[in-house]
């Protein structure tokens, strides 16, 4: 089992590796962002959510939201773009992914964890919360586990044994951290 899971984690790190430096520093989440698009392309077939270690009822919810969002945003902005050709779902520029990280930032702005380089362990390199007293880590299955960012943000956080582990990582600017961050400046 963990070498089919190393294979799915490995064909999930191709999706950013010859991809722009904003579409690496969005993390995880660009990998999120691929699969669905990925997905859509194969129809959403059983074969490809099975290869690819993807949940396929959960990819075609959250194609349905997108096409929802999209559709909503045409409603908005007034353009008459029609919503059966927004079905295959382009990769975002490398502007559209700095902006989606920075609607990642803000979201996240309570998770942000930076870099603790004075703690360096002999396994991974501690991060510094301030929610969480205890370091937390890049988990190993995120894109960003080698890159080791100053600054990211995480969807969740999870403890397994002695340590605790960011997941759904996103690399985040530092200067970011105070433009969102209106609580704590």
């Amino acid at each position: 089992q963990s070498t089919w899971g190393g294979a799915i984690e490995r064909r999930r790190a191709s999706w950013v590796q010859n991809t722009g430096s904003q579409s690496q520093a969005l993390g995880d989440f660009a990998v999120l962002l691929r699969a669905v698009c990925a997905a859509q392309f194969a129809g959403y077939s059983t074969e490809f959510c099975v290869e690819y270690g993807l949940r396929r009822t959960a990819v075609r919810e959250v194609g349905q939201l997108r096409r929802l969002i999209a559709r909503s945003a045409h409603d908005i902005d007034g353009t008459s773009r029609s919503t059966q050709h927004d079905d295959k779902l382009k990769p975002p520029t490398e502007n559209q992914c700095k902006l989606l990280r920075q609607v990642i930032t803000a979201g996240l702005i309570d998770r942000v964890a930076r870099k603790n380089l004075s703690n360096i362990v002999k396994k991974g390199t501690p991060y510094k919360t301030e929610c969480l007293e205890d370091p937390v880590y890049i988990h190993s299955s995120s894109v960003l586990v080698k890159r080791l960012p100053q600054y990211v943000v995480y969807g969740e956080a999870v403890e397994t044994g002695a340590k605790v582990y960011m997941r759904c990582v996103c690399s985040i600017e530092s200067d970011w951290v105070s433009m969102f961050d209106t609580i704590t400046v």
